[in-house]
């Protein structure tokens, strides 16, 4: 605390009551902060109304039964001080004031101090200065004052602060300056043990955890794998162009899955110009409780389908549409808070076989739509509803490679680029403790190394065959977390809840396998499994190709 010696006042006050007397003797609470230190107290004082107040007052100490502060962290005046340490008290007040909301921020308030012999310092104790923050020169300025029995926890050295965790100390600060909005809520806090309340600010926070930002993007990066899968069976069993003068003429060929019989029937000169897939995937995945953020489970349904072409110059082009509902559902300490995905996904691709490698390029947006609950465990359940958008581009490169036996190894290797947004919203059904959130944006970058083992059996009855294994290993460039920024409906601050981050490294295996009968369908199976640091996924689809 900086020396700052002030003029003493005088005992000699007036005191003028716009409103009802209090007829029993009221305390209030204060708190100073400033220059790393804080000086917490309350005092009681007959000379005080529950109503308004203009003018100004020296409180006898005939009247007040009690005055105690703690002070901290001041370079002068630590300790803790009684009513016998003081010699005056004063407040002044330049207006009508209300003592049932903070008077922090009230205009009218102009002057508070407590008054030791001689000099502003309780007995005993040199230079200890306690001003408002209207004076010039002060080292520490008033940053609550409430009438006791407004919700308030001023006088509380015991603050929420120090019962919560790196994830919800953003709303114990503001919890702690005590908004008068937010008075059910702290009566309810106060009420409550320490380990209690340590659980219920956890569930009144923001949850910043991975979940909502990896489910997001999986159900996307999930769709782009789709139509990578699409793009190899295509790959596998070969390009084919049509050959008929007219097809040639029309300069359009054909990408599909089977012979080139199946395209075109030169004698009936029937011929097919367009490959169509549609496919039905599930997924679900879970993470343990990590870095002190609770765990989660998700489950997503959905469907995808698309046509493609290839065109004279060798390149295919084709564009999906997906489909898929997620529901993610939180464990451990926010049991109870859960969040629908929807997601409507638009996909356009094209690839190209240059020889000995080829490249394959994706570019997709998708809207999503998010319906989440938050169960506060005081004031009830806080719903939410937002949108969503997401921007993600994908290059792949391969280098197929002959072996024995019809077995084809191909070492791939691929960046995808994702863009986040999500919109902020307020929440409702909470009551003081509903929150007002801002929006998000994210950019993540990752790359993907793998490689892919496959080949192709023809049975004598006709059935084709093509069974095929994988394995990769994804890195992310940025992991950090998406820290969210937030204030509560019933007033306080902004504040911030730092994101979790992402698991840098995941690593996938998986395997398919294709049935072809006809010349004009194939079926596929495909089933993958992902691993991450506490983190768990398997997914799986099935796949109809048409030639038509």
């Amino acid at each position: 605390m900086i020396n700052n010696k002030l003029k003493a006042i005088s005992a000699a006050t007036v005191l003028a009551c716009l409103g009802m007397q209090s007829a029993m003797a009221d305390t209030f609470n204060f708190q100073f902060t400033g220059n790393g230190a804080t000086a917490t107290g309350s005092f009681t004082t007959s000379d005080t109304t529950t109503g308004t107040l203009a003018g100004s007052f020296s409180a006898s100490f005939a009247n007040l039964s009690a005055l105690n502060v703690v002070v901290a962290g001041a370079s002068a005046g630590n300790g803790t001080f009684s009513l016998a340490n003081f010699n005056n008290i004063y407040f002044q007040s330049n207006g009508a004031l209300n003592f049932t909301t903070n008077l922090v921020g009230q205009a009218h308030l102009t002057d508070f101090n407590l008054f030791g012999t001689g000099a502003p310092a309780p007995v005993g104790v040199t230079y200890f200065t306690l001003r408002t923050d209207d004076f010039s020169g002060v080292d520490m300025t008033l940053s609550c004052f409430y009438l006791q029995g407004t919700g308030n926890l001023c006088g509380n050295t015991s603050t929420f602060v120090s019962v919560s965790t790196p994830n919800s100390l953003g709303a114990a600060i503001v919890l702690d300056t005590a908004p008068l909005g937010l008075s059910i809520p702290i009566a309810m806090l106060t009420a409550l043990t320490p380990a209690q309340q340590t659980n219920a600010l956890q569930h009144i926070a923001p949850n910043s955890s991975r979940a909502l930002a990896v489910a997001s993007r999986q159900t996307v990066s999930g769709s782009l794998d789709s139509v990578a899968s699409r793009i190899e069976n295509i790959r596998e069993q070969g390009y084919v162009v049509g050959m008929a003068d007219d097809l040639n003429q029309g300069r359009i060929m054909v990408a599909t899955n089977g012979d080139t019989s199946g395209l075109l029937d030169v004698e009936n000169t029937n011929y097919n110009k367009h490959g169509f897939w549609m496919k039905g995937f599930g997924a679900h995945d879970n993470q343990d409780q990590k870095s002190g953020y609770a765990g989660y489970s998700s489950n997503t349904w959905g469907t995808a389908f698309g046509v493609d072409t290839l065109l004279e110059n060798n390149w295919l082009v084709g564009g999906a549409f997906t489909y898929a509902r997620t529901g993610v559902n939180m464990d451990d300490f926010r049991s109870g808070d859960d969040t629908t995905i929807k997601t409507y996904q638009a996909t356009v691709y094209t690839s190209h076989d240059f020889g000995k490698w080829y490249l394959d390029g994706m570019l997709a947006y998708a809207k999503q739509k998010f319906n989440g609950s938050r169960d506060t465990t005081l004031t009830g359940i806080a719903n939410s509803n937002f949108d969503g958008d997401q921007v993600a581009a994908r290059i792949n490169v391969g280098l197929p490679i002959a072996l024995k036996n019809s077995i084809t190894l191909t070492p791939m290797a691929g960046l995808e680029w994702n863009h986040l947004k999500q919109d902020g919203y307020t929440e409702t059904g909470a009551g003081a403790l509903s929150m007002n959130v801002q929006g998000e944006t994210a950019n993540r970058v990752r790359s993907v190394f793998g490689a892919k083992l496959s080949t192709q059996k023809d049975l004598a009855s006709g059935l084709t065959i093509l069974p095929s294994v994988h394995a990769n290993w994804r890195h992310d460039f940025n992991s950090n977390g998406i820290d969210t920024t937030s204030t509560f409906t019933g007033g306080g601050a902004a504040f911030s809840t730092p994101g979790q981050e992402l698991a840098s490294n995941s690593y996938n295996i998986g395997a398919a396998i294709a049935f072809q009968k006809t010349k004009n369908f194939t079926f596929s199976v495909n089933l993958d499994g992902e691993k991450a640091s506490g983190y768990n996924a398997v997914s799986g689809q099935v796949v109809g190709l048409w030639k038509f």
